[in-house]
């Protein structure tokens, strides 16, 4: 039998489930999907989970949220806000930047590629445009689903405390 949950803005569908919860410092394997737009962008398996440590940051605060004092077999549908998923789009992090120092393969509007930021960060950088008379690109360093609400599907496989 389904139990449905109503926490927020979340909505909860759970399953049969056992073991110990998920809360501060348990480590906590997951399958899930992640849609937006009605696009899948990022998906684990059964087969290939996602570990995490709970309250490490390492993973959205909605999924944190979501699976949090779930135990293990937990199904989890839930609607991530953008406030608790990628976060806002912020139009101070788009930049004209010299195409010189983008890499050469990623100069098409459009594109995704990874940028480092001076304190050896990774992010997801986009080319919004190119102006071939100053050698510029327009780039948004902000998150690709920053500004957007996001879907998951989770699927508590395991909850292991330290």
């Amino acid at each position: 039998m389904k139990k449905y949950i109503a926490l927020s803005l979340f909505i909860l569908i759970t399953a049969a489930c056992s073991g110990p919860k998920a809360d501060k410092g348990a480590v906590v394997t997951l399958a899930y999907t992640l849609s937006c737009d009605g696009k899948i962008v990022e998906q684990t398996t059964a087969e290939k989970p996602f570990l995490f440590e709970m309250g490490d940051g390492t993973v959205i605060p909605g999924i944190e949220e979501a699976v949090r004092g779930r135990k293990r077999g937990a199904k989890i549908s839930v609607q991530i806000p953008s406030d608790k998923a990628y976060g806002a789009h912020d139009p101070v992090l788009i930049s004209s930047v010299p195409v010189s120092l983008l890499p050469k393969a990623q100069l098409v509007p459009g594109e995704v590629f990874t940028a480092e930021t001076p304190d050896g960060r990774k992010l997801a950088a986009t080319v919004l445009e190119i102006s071939t008379a100053t050698e510029t690109a327009m780039v948004d360093f902000n998150h690709p689903l920053s500004g957007k609400t996001v879907n998951a599907e989770i699927k508590i496989l395991g909850v292991k405390k330290k």
